[in-house]
């Protein structure tokens, strides 16, 4: 079995594990929980969802970019996710401006040239929505191809929505707090 197959055996593993740990994940989602109910907060339960797939979508789009074809359809797709004025701050570094230099810094980053496999800690995702922008926090732990643990970072700020579309807009890169202080 070649090192790809093992390793995506082992990631399949692994989450049916959590899968089974964890019980019906779907019983305390925010957008089941509108679907199944009559309730007045749809509308909000329904803005966390939308909130909630954008952050899904990093784990989605820093995974599995060791084919240089399958890198470059995740950084279009990337691009798509931040707002055209976004700002990103890496390391508390100088602010990269705008959408543009955003993909230009990701294009270069190892994220996008190598095949991790991007998880997080879901517990310490946290979603506050005042609005047309949101406050948001999300860990990212990057396993390689021989399931050791690669980068660690968070991605915190403010996401905005632009056109009834939920984007990334005041951000921050950093690296996440570990797991067992």
């Amino acid at each position: 079995m070649n090192s790809v197959r093992r390793f995506r055996a082992a990631f399949a593993g692994l989450a049916l594990v959590a899968c089974a740990a964890s019980g019906n994940a779907h019983d305390g989602h925010p957008a089941t929980a509108c679907r199944d109910n009559n309730r007045s907060d749809c509308h909000v339960d329904a803005q966390t969802a939308e909130v909630e797939a954008l952050l899904v979508a990093v784990h989605d789009l820093t995974s599995y970019n060791g084919n240089p074809e399958t890198a470059i359809d995740h950084l279009a797709s990337w691009y798509e996710l931040w707002a055209g004025d976004a700002i990103l701050v890496v390391n508390g570094g100088a602010p990269i401006v705008g959408q543009d230099a955003i993909l230009a810094f990701f294009a270069s980053n190892p994220l996008f040239k190598t095949n991790f496999v991007g998880l997080t800690p879901s517990f310490r995702t946290k979603i506050s929505i005042h609005g047309d922008t949101a406050e948001v926090y999300l860990e990212c732990i990057f396993l390689t191809e021989a399931l050791t643990v690669g980068p660690q970072r968070s991605l915190s700020g403010t996401v905005r929505k632009v056109h009834g579309k939920w984007l990334f807009w005041r951000m921050a890169n950093n690296p996440a707090q570990p797991l067992f202080p």
